[in-house]
């Protein structure tokens, strides 16, 4: 899923990244996880969802977070016109 959500396009049906970046959340909610998860949602058009799985994965951390947390936020923010 992560690799879909590198940009805009990379697959025809963002949902399926949704949908395998869901369901490794469910089994393991890892910052990676939550991250992949944020990309995902953001790449499928679900701005605000993937704010909050950023944010979630930013937690999840313990250390502020991975560099590409906030460069999806960023993203996301940009998108919704932040």
């Amino acid at each position: 899923a992560w690799t879909c959500s590198l940009a805009p396009g990379a697959i025809d049906d963002p949902g399926r990244a949704v949908a395998l970046a869901r369901a490794a959340v469910a089994s393991h909610a890892a910052a990676s996880r939550l991250n992949t998860l944020g990309g995902a949602l953001l790449r499928a058009g679900e701005v605000d969802e993937a704010i909050a799985a950023l944010n979630r994965a930013i937690a999840a951390h313990g250390a502020g977070g991975m560099p590409f947390d906030w460069v999806l936020l960023a993203v996301a923010a940009r998108g919704r016109g932040d």
